[in-house]
């Protein structure tokens, strides 16, 4: 996409501006547009000014899955529950959300209707989309899942009745 600093651009599909685009606007260097969207301090307040000025012009959304791959860190979190339908979680999801947003995390949430191979295949996505860690809130998760979990030190915060418990994952 050619930007002219003179015109604004035609708004196109959300993503579909890149970091190039944005130093053009903005006349720097894609570093000065990387390390103002990451909030490094070592930026010229000017410079940052004008990059977030060019930002909003051009509608740039940063790329969390490049990021995700640049940090090792996706910025979400998992979070599984028996039943969303169940009158006792909305209320526990709604404020795990909240929290997880105010620490700057999104949520993917999965339902595994009290079936035990669900909660395995839902364990397994999330991994698989490199979450940072993941609430369990179910029964019936298979022991060897969780010790897996457990041992490669993976994020995990379960609770849970029936034959498995809290003691015996620690």
């Amino acid at each position: 996409m050619n930007v002219s600093k003179d015109r604004p651009p035609d708004r196109r599909r959300p993503g579909s501006v890149s970091i190039r685009d944005v130093a053009q606007r903005a006349g720097v260097s894609i570093a000065t547009v990387s390390r103002t969207v990451n909030h490094i301090s070592t930026v010229n307040p000017e410079l940052a000014e004008r990059v977030w000025k060019a930002i909003e012009e051009v509608g740039y959304l940063p790329n969390t899955q490049a990021r995700a791959l640049v940090s090792g860190r996706s910025r979400m979190l998992g979070l599984v529950v028996s039943e969303i339908t169940n009158p006792f979680f909305p209320e526990l999801v709604q404020e795990f959300e909240t929290l997880a947003v105010a620490q700057g995390y999104e949520v993917l949430i999965g339902s595994t209707n009290y079936d035990p191979a669900r909660t395995e295949s839902l364990l397994r996505r999330l991994l698989q989309r490199n979450v940072d860690g993941v609430a369990v809130m179910t029964f019936g998760v298979e022991e060897e899942l969780i010790q897996k979990l457990v041992e490669s030190e993976f994020p995990l915060v379960l609770w849970t009745r029936g034959p498995t418990c809290l003691t015996s994952v620690s």
